[in-house]
């Protein structure tokens, strides 16, 4: 099943520069299955988000593409998150993310 990567940017993005390439491993990302993020799509939109780089502001995921979520879009997002075991990982990036005033990137499909 397809699935979504998450892991936090440390250090976070810099400016000028493209993420284009996919290196889940830098970053430690965990998947999500895409049937458990989908349903979110439309409640992410409502935070802001960059493709690609700091230079093309955005909001919510790219469903294809790379996503930085900057810190302050964290607690958006985890306020979406439904309850439950499934999410417990997703969850967890993201706090860590926030605890620690990081960017999250995401691997879309």
């Amino acid at each position: 099943m397809a699935s979504y990567e998450f892991g936090v940017m440390d250090p976070g993005p810099l400016p000028g520069v493209r993420y284009d390439a996919y290196e889940p491993e830098k970053y430690r990302c965990i998947p999500v299955r895409d049937d458990l993020i989908d349903p979110l799509l439309e409640a992410f939109s409502a935070f802001d988000t960059y493709y690609h780089t700091l230079s093309v502001p955005g909001t919510g995921l790219s469903w294809a593409g790379i996503t930085l979520i900057p810190p302050d879009s964290l607690p958006g997002f985890l306020s979406v998150l439904p309850d439950g075991a499934a999410y417990d990982g997703l969850r967890a990036v993201l706090r860590d993310a926030r605890a620690r005033n990081r960017f999250v990137i995401c691997y879309g499909l």
